[in-house]
């Protein structure tokens, strides 16, 4: 049927828009047709000019045969699951319902503020791309394997009862809701979305505002972390934990590294570059002289070092300054030397 039908591929939603005349007898595809060619002087009369160049752009078999039914994402006109995934994933993104304070602000964070928040988590940077390839649906799960090279089994080696997914991994297998009745946050507001992963973790980003929050984020990514390591254990090694060890390494790894950064951010904090200011700085009454001023710094987060010199005249005038980055030991009492010896090098040159 010309005006019910979907089968004008080039055009938008595939079917005719231009309205049917009153009276009409040409009501079917085949009626546009004539000796095997389709006729332009009943399409340009019936139609836009748009539709009647996408009508007449469509190729007209030589043989009689029956309609068949062509699926447009693929060139074959054949459907594939795959074009099939993406169309829906498509459509589910952009028919999302969303959901809007009194305001009218929506309160669902933006895949930008996600990745925002996850690298600014206090976390280990393996934790952070870990969380990220969970996001991004690249975990290598069984099921994820199987689908993606057709070998090994699809099942759930803990409980050998469902296919292993990312979301059966982490919330619905029976070994590791276990482990998640003993961990002391528990994220109930959330339960309602952990049928997908992304949604569960955009849920959790509300809890960034709150008391603590961006603490019990990073510590539940720790216990995903650990969620996964015994996972692997089972897979690899045969070896089964027990559900409470499991959070007892999860909490034991972020109060650690928790530590190691509150020392690092107070060394830092005494390292920081305030002896290069003018006030700090001693007058030289020695004529020619010159007044050099060193700072080194150490972040052993991100495994950096880097120094700053500052030189003055015996008035106490600037004359140089610099910064340079160095090669990172661990030791500050070191990186200190290492600063004043560059310095007073750098000072020599001027």
């Amino acid at each position: 049927m010309i005006w019910e039908g979907r089968w004008v591929s080039n055009l938008t939603g595939g079917k005719i828009q231009s309205a049917k005349p009153t009276n009409c007898e040409i009501i079917k595809v085949k009626q546009l047709i004539k000796g095997q060619q389709w006729d332009p002087g009943i399409i340009n009369r019936l139609f836009s000019e748009e539709e009647s160049v996408a009508t007449q752009s469509i190729p007209l078999s030589l043989y009689d045969g029956r309609d068949r039914i062509r699926w447009n994402l693929t060139r074959s006109g054949i459907y594939s699951v795959k074009t099939g995934y993406s169309l829906l994933k498509e459509m589910t993104k952009n028919h999302r319902p969303s959901k809007f304070d009194q305001n009218g602000q929506s309160t669902e964070p933006s895949k930008e503020m996600i990745w925002k928040r996850l690298w600014g988590l206090n976390l280990k940077h393996r934790i952070k791309h870990f969380i990220w390839k969970y996001l991004n649906q690249t975990l290598p799960t069984n099921e994820t394997i199987a689908t993606r090279i057709g070998k090994g089994c699809n099942v759930c080696r803990r409980c050998g009862e469902e296919v292993e997914t990312i979301e059966h991994l982490f919330f619905f297998c029976r070994n590791v809701q276990d482990s998640w009745k003993l961990f002391p946050i528990q994220w109930d507001g959330c339960l309602e979305h952990q049928w997908n992963f992304g949604r569960w973790w955009g849920k959790l980003q509300e809890a960034a505002h709150r008391n603590q929050g961006s603490d019990h984020i990073a510590l539940t990514a720790n216990f995903l972390w650990h969620l996964w390591k015994s996972r692997n254990e089972v897979c690899f090694n045969s070896k089964v934990q027990e559900s409470h060890l499991i959070v007892t390494r999860a909490q034991q790894e972020w109060l650690e590294y928790e530590e190691i950064g509150k020392e690092e951010r107070s060394q830092i904090s005494d390292s920081s570059p305030t002896s290069l200011t003018s006030d700090r700085l001693p007058t030289v009454e020695v004529p020619g002289a010159m007044c050099v001023a060193t700072c080194g710094a150490v972040d052993r987060t991100r495994k950096k070092a880097g120094m700053g010199i500052v030189v003055r005249d015996n008035s106490r005038k600037l004359t140089a300054t610099k910064a340079i980055p160095l090669t990172f030991s661990g030791d500050r009492i070191l990186t200190e030397a290492l600063a004043i010896r560059i310095g007073l090098l750098f000072a020599m040159e001027q």
